[in-house]
């Protein structure tokens, strides 16, 4: 079985590459802040190499003059997603511009939380001037017409062909003279359009004069069902008023973005399995480390292997939260450290003498953030409880967590117990938890680390996040 499912992902792995190797479309994928993850290999086109887009957001290479109508297009899109479709200018490495036909497809995961976003564009560039000349000429409107790979209709105001293009031959292998005189819905697949609906958006567009866009089956002379992609214009034909269709076979991008859907799907199912695993395999170094200290009858080494498994404990906790959640590479920082500070308390027994509040901001970090930040925060924590608060003390602990900028964070750590001692100097502890905490801010988040100790202890790390562009360009 395990074989055969191999050659499964092998074989759609091969199916993935071919589809984006031979597509003429410009495929982009887009996490939900609009930074370019993934582009097909026809972006060649425009001059780019593969790492010269990665990372970089999307709208930084719209033409400034197609920029607010961009922005307006995506606020609309994230309210109604069947409004995703637009023409845009996009910049090439020499500084030109191509002109785009951009169709995004919100991506989610298996509960239906969007992830990203895919855009499919083609090059319209070639329409955009044939437009113009057919507006400026129609002197050589037949040779134009014939040379467009796309399928080009024109409707009279009976909704009926009365001229097609070679393209349009080619997409349904009827010749011109059997295509005149039809209409849309003698094209059509039996029912597979809502050909109301379709009638109602080229009735706009004749009295509008604004495009339209839309999805239609068709059904070519050999039976089979294909989809494609029509935008409709108003236009004359030798003087008289008609609709213009420009339609396209997207059976290929179909496919790839049903391919991409399903390949996301089981990353994203092998993600969730990942990191059940390594949750429970901590759990079972935790429960080791348990059977051990059970045997051991010296104070102090039961107190080292207790500090061992709460470090262990904090790790399995980002796991065990990544696994839940649907975002699988970020986690909510507050309610990690919310749920890591009720275990600590409650493991030291402090629950009922030690308060403990968490306020400001939010932020979600990468799994490679959150987990230093939860051994630090377990190592304050558990030094507050091991010696801020004897018997019968009781006492606060008060976390603070503020973006001091989009990719800056600092956390501010207090406890009111007895503080430290008059001689502590961080920088000569010989303290594994000090060490720890030090190595931890400083070298592993690449942060600032300050303690100080009157009224308890006060403990401010700030460090950068969002640091995935990085590390992977490193």
């Amino acid at each position: 079985m395990s074989g055969q499912a191999d050659n499964n992902q092998s074989d759609q792995a091969a199916l993935f590459k071919v589809i984006t190797e031979n597509l003429f479309d410009f495929i982009t994928l887009t996490d939900l802040d609009g930074i370019i993850r993934y582009v097909g290999p026809s972006h060649r086109a425009f001059g780019y190499r593969e790492d010269q887009l990665i990372g970089q957001p999307l709208l930084d290479f719209v033409h400034p003059a197609d920029l607010a109508m961009v922005e307006r297009a995506l606020a609309e899109f994230r309210c109604d997603p069947q409004r995703n479709r637009s023409e845009l200018r996009s910049r090439c490495a020499d500084g030109g511009y191509l002109w785009l036909e951009v169709v995004g497809t919100l991506i989610t995961d298996e509960a239906g939380t969007p992830t990203g976003m895919l855009y499919n564009s083609r090059d319209i560039s070639q329409r955009k001037r044939t437009e113009e000349r057919l507006r400026q000429t129609e002197q050589s409107y037949q040779a134009v017409f014939n040379t467009l790979s796309e399928a080009i209709y024109i409707i009279d105001q009976a909704g009926v062909f009365i001229e097609v293009n070679r393209g349009a031959e080619l997409m349904y292998g009827l010749s011109r003279d059997q295509l005149v005189g039809l209409t849309p819905a003698e094209v059509g697949a039996p029912g597979h359009n809502d050909l109301l609906a379709v009638q109602a958006l080229m009735n706009e567009v004749s009295l509008t004069g604004q495009a339209t866009q839309f999805e239609f089956w068709g059904q070519r002379q050999n039976g089979e069902i294909f989809p494609k992609e029509v935008i409709v214009n108003r236009g004359f034909y030798f003087g008289q008023p008609v609709l213009i269709a420009t339609a396209r076979d997207i059976t290929n991008s179909k496919l790839f973005e049903t391919t991409l859907q399903r390949n996301l799907a089981e990353k994203n199912s092998l993600l969730k399995e990942l990191y059940h695993r390594t949750k429970n395999n901590m759990q079972v170094i935790s429960s080791i480390i348990n059977l051990q200290t059970i045997k051991y009858r010296d104070p102090v080494l039961r107190e080292a292997l207790a500090d061992v498994d709460q470090r262990i404990k904090s790790m399995s906790l980002v796991h065990q939260m990544l696994y839940k959640s649907s975002d699988l590479s970020r986690i909510d920082l507050r309610h990690y450290l919310e749920q890591l500070s009720t275990a600590v308390l409650k493991f030291y027994e402090m629950n009922s003498r030690v308060t403990r509040s968490i306020a400001g901001d939010s932020p979600r970090l990468l799994i490679d953030e959150a987990i230093p930040c939860g051994l630090i925060i377990n190592e304050l924590l558990t030094n507050s409880c091991k010696h801020g608060f004897p018997l019968p003390r009781l006492g606060a602990i008060q976390l603070q967590l503020r973006l001091t900028a989009p990719d800056r964070l600092t956390i501010q750590y207090s406890d009111d117990g007895r503080g430290l001692p008059a001689d502590f100097d961080l920088d000569h502890s010989q303290s594994l938890g000090m060490v720890l905490l030090k190595s931890l801010a400083e070298h592993q988040l690449g942060g600032n680390l300050s303690i100080k100790s009157g009224n308890g202890v006060q403990v401010s790390i700030t460090f950068p996040i969002n640091t995935y562009q990085e590390s992977v360009r490193a």
